[in-house]
């Protein structure tokens, strides 16, 4: 099996793919990959969009370990044309991901924001204190209940948080105390102090956290969206922000990134932005490809067929 990774990766890494069955690894930079390299490649790591032109007159590839959990970025009418697999990242960003939400609740509860302003003016303010929340005894709202999701309601209930979620079914969740299903989503926008959206993009997603969802949140709620920015109105959002609609928002994602330099959102003081990042840690890339070699090692014949992760095309994620 012959892989080509567009990631350069660690000798440890390299090690893994070997251990997990008889691979040839080569690592070549998206930008240098011409039609001849592809030639007889079997599976790629990563992606980058110079590959599509090449990819629809190859047929070697078999399948696509992307560097990501959300796919809808990628040619997948191509993929599915050529028969190409794809499998996702999803779970490699969960751990660091998960602490950075829960890391943002504290902070936004314990008014970090002007702990740091007040630093940067040699200023000791004791008296704010008297603003600072916990999250014990607070509801968080899951917009889906994925890996992402699930870890996240473990962390916030060792904080004392209560957990109540959404998803497609109503099959129950660890940590979860009460799972409603997509089409009670604006039931239950209001009964929390937290959102947290970690949605893939779909025709039935697309859009859907618009101003009558914000509308039945708190007042003194917040906001968070660490899924795909395409599933929340930004207008909406925008209004909900600056008429008091809601009390604030915590975003990694948006519809166009980089953020434009002149979006309205820099300029809110009530909003927290992080670059979509907010899963990247040092042990990222290992946990993709342990992804990649664990399919690898499933694999008992000469047929290329990934099960762990495994994207399905026609539904998009």
């Amino acid at each position: 099996m012959k892989i080509l990774s567009l990631q350069e990766l660690k000798q440890a890494d390299i090690e893994l793919l070997n251990n997990a069955g008889s691979v040839k690894y080569t690592y070549l930079p998206a930008k240098n990959v011409t039609q001849a390299d592809l030639d007889d490649v079997d599976v790629i790591l990563g992606y980058d969009d110079k590959l599509t032109p090449l990819l629809q007159k190859n047929n070697s590839v078999k399948w696509i370990q992307a560097w990501s959990a959300g796919v809808d970025q990628l040619p997948q009418n191509v993929f599915k044309e050529k028969g190409i697999q794809l499998t996702n990242a999803s779970g490699a960003m969960v751990p660091g991901l998960a602490e950075q939400i829960i890391g943002q609740m504290i902070g936004w509860d314990r008014n970090l924001g002007y702990s740091f302003a007040a630093k940067q003016k040699h200023k000791w303010d004791e008296l704010a204190a008297a603003s600072y929340q916990e999250l014990a005894g607070k509801k968080l709202l899951l917009l889906g209940v994925g890996h992402i999701g699930q870890q996240v309601a473990k962390l916030a209930t060792a904080f004392g948080m209560h957990v109540i979620g959404v998803r497609h079914s109503d099959k129950p969740a660890n940590n979860v105390e009460e799972i409603y299903t997509f089409e009670q989503i604006f039931q239950v926008a209001g009964k929390a102090d937290f959102v947290l959206n970690t949605l893939p993009v779909t025709v039935q997603t697309e859009d859907v956290i618009d101003q009558k969802f914000f509308l039945q949140m708190k007042k003194s709620a917040v906001y968070i969206n660490y899924g795909r920015g395409k599933t929340n109105n930004e207008s909406d959002l925008l209004q909900a922000l600056q008429t008091g609609e809601i009390a604030g928002a915590i975003m990694d994602v948006f519809k166009e990134e980089p953020l434009s330099k002149d979006s309205a959102f820099w300029k809110l003081p009530n909003v927290l932005i992080t670059p979509h990042t907010g899963g990247d840690t040092a042990l990222y890339d290992h946990r993709v490809v342990k992804i990649a070699a664990d399919n690898i090692s499933m694999m008992n014949d000469d047929s290329i067929k990934p099960q762990k992760n495994v994207v399905d095309l026609r539904q998009g994620y």
